[in-house]
Parts: structure tokens; sequence; C-alpha cells
């Protein structure tokens, strides 16, 4: 009798164990692909906010008040620039001791 009775009650738990895996197999392969197709949404947002964003059209384009008009390497750590900022024209000299600026306006009266 007793053995009747352990098969009893667990017979129908292996059988609801069955079914539970039989469930939970495809719950986490959609579960799976729906992570994927999530993550290739977030991928495909972030890159079309970074693309947006570099062009004229983009919405974070700002119009900015400095303007780098030309750059002139003259050796690997120097560096001259031709800079506009609020309507004046900067001559900026980098190298990797010091930067320095100078108004063009001054640089005409020198001569």
């Amino acid at each position: 009798m007793l053995t009747f009775l352990l098969n009893t009650v667990t017979a129908p738990q292996s059988e609801i164990a069955k079914e539970m895996h039989n469930i939970q197999t495809p719950s986490f392969m959609r579960l799976g692909l729906a992570f994927l197709g999530l993550m290739a949404a977030l991928w495909l947002v972030i890159w079309l906010l970074k693309k947006m964003s570099g062009s004229k059209m983009g919405f974070f384009h700002h119009d900015s008040s400095i303007k780098i008009i030309e750059r002139k390497g003259l050796s690997p750590k120097t560096v001259l620039y031709i800079v506009e900022f609020n309507g004046q024209k900067k001559l900026i000299a980098e190298s990797s001791l010091h930067i320095k600026i100078k108004d063009v306006s001054d640089i005409a009266d020198d001569d």
C-alpha cells in the first residue's frame, strides 16, 4: 500500500515537472530572442543618434562660437591654428610645452 501511495504521489509530480520543462524551454528561447532584439534595437537607436548629431540636420546640432579656420602642423609636437571666436580671428600656437594665443590683427600690425 505504501508503494501505491508513493507511486501516486510521485507520478503526478514527475508529469508536472515534464510539462513545466516543456513549457519553460520555449519561454527561455523567446526571452533570449526578445533580449537580442532589444539589444539590436538599442544599438540601432544609438547609432542613429550618433549619425544625426554629426550632421547639420541632427537633433543635437547647435552653432558653435568657435570655428577652426585652418590647422598647420609644424612638427609632430607643434601645431598652428587660426581660430575664429565671436567674430575675432586668433592665432594659436600649440606645442608639448606651452600654448600661445595672438590676435591675427596684432600680427598684421607687427609688419
